[in-house]
């Protein structure tokens, strides 16, 4: 734009004005996006606008601002707010774990994560278990703020939901699904050292029901008798003892369930640090472990590292390390086929995760297992 100026003596001056683009009218929003269903970033907000770019399901984006029902996206597009689920929301920009960038649209959606290569392509069973029970937990949000939150606790929960109602063949009113879960609602499933009967044994049917149990979570160690305790979204780690879940008690009210197999999965360390930074404040990681516990005989259980390590996340596919490697091992075998046993899903991950672990992050993780290596995982045979 030229502004052009004259003095009193007839001269014409000419002023290059540099204006920048209005700002587009948008209320502020930052927040993460998941695609819920394919859909198309539109150039306007408006369903008949011009499609700028397609986005699959699961994919993640971030969003500027909202207006009309409609979220303006980070590098420019539109997607309307019934196709998408917000995974966060920040107060500014410049909220972890990712920074927004408002600058001038670039005319596409900057993808903040792609589809994991798990999260597609699940074996389907093609038949119901009746029998079969699941329980999945995740915890991403603690309300004590000192408490980091475990980035992709939720992501990782509800994808191995859809492994155990598709590939597993788990009836849907058979799983129990829990999100951010309190020290209450852990005791209301699986029952407390006095009253070992939750809701969980109400769903158990006597020598028929294969259970599988998968937590992803924090966990810590009680600082006094270094038993190991699950972390609910309402606990202080450093009174675990008081308001976490006993893992002793996990344990044997699970080894008291009158049911054909269990399996427990256990995403989570109890050294009291984390893949962001300590649980229990003034306290090093290196002077904690959690007493070293065998579960009860019968029972099979998969854990995500060994005593006073970390449990890792694997950012690239939008999951934890430990659940990525044993969703794969569950999508190659039942892709293929066939039984797949414990044994199969605990070599599977034992040959892949220590290496990427140490890749990563220069660090050991060992992950475990215990029971019957020949068995068949959650009975799928």
């Amino acid at each position: 734009m030229i502004l052009a100026a004259s003095d009193s003596s007839g001269k014409t001056t000419e002023v290059p004005i540099d204006i920048e683009e209005a700002a587009i009218d948008y209320q502020p929003r930052y927040a993460q996006l998941e695609v819920r269903r394919r859909s198309s970033a539109r150039k306007t907000p408006a369903a008949d606008a011009a499609a700028l770019s397609t986005l699959a399901p699961r994919t993640v984006v971030a969003a500027l601002g909202e207006k009309d029902g409609w979220y303006f996206l980070e590098g420019g597009g539109w997607l309307a707010r019934e196709d998408a689920r917000e995974l966060d929301v920040y107060a500014q920009p410049s909220s972890k774990p990712i920074v927004f960038t408002p600058e001038k649209a670039a005319g596409v959606p900057r993808i903040v994560r792609s589809v994991s290569d798990v999260d597609v392509n699940i074996p389907e069973r093609g038949r119901k278990d009746p029998d079969a029970v699941a329980v999945v937990i995740g915890i991403k949000d603690y309300k004590n703020k000192d408490v980091p939150a475990v980035a992709y606790a939720l992501d990782d929960a509800r994808v191995v939901r859809e492994y155990l109602l598709k590939a597993f063949g788990v009836p849907e009113e058979n799983l129990i699904y829990l999100e951010n879960p309190t020290q209450g609602d852990l005791v209301r499933v699986f029952g407390s050292q006095a009253d070992p009967k939750g809701q969980l044994s109400d769903f158990v049917k006597a020598g028929k029901s294969d259970v599988l149990v998968y937590y992803s979570g924090h966990g810590a160690p009680d600082l006094e008798t270094h038993a190991a305790y699950f972390v609910p979204a309402d606990a202080h780690p450093n009174y675990v003892k008081l308001n976490g879940y006993p893992l002793a008690v996990f344990y044997e009210n699970l080894a008291k369930l009158k049911a054909r197999s269990v399996t427990a999965v256990i995403d989570s360390c109890f050294s009291g640090a984390s893949h962001k930074g300590m649980l229990v404040s003034q306290a090093s990681p290196l002077y904690i472990s959690a007493v070293a516990m065998d579960p009860h005989q019968g029972l099979n259980v998969f854990t995500s590292s060994a005593d006073q390590e970390i449990s890792s996340w694997f950012s690239a596919q939008g999951h934890s390390l430990y659940t990525y490697y044993f969703l794969k091992a569950v999508q190659e075998g039942l892709g293929k086929g066939g039984t797949l046993s414990n044994g199969r899903v605990r070599d599977s991950i034992a040959e892949r995760l220590p290496a990427q672990a140490r890749k990563l992050f220069g660090r050991t993780q060992t992950p475990a297992f215990t029971g019957d290596a020949e068995a068949p995982l959650l009975g799928v045979r």
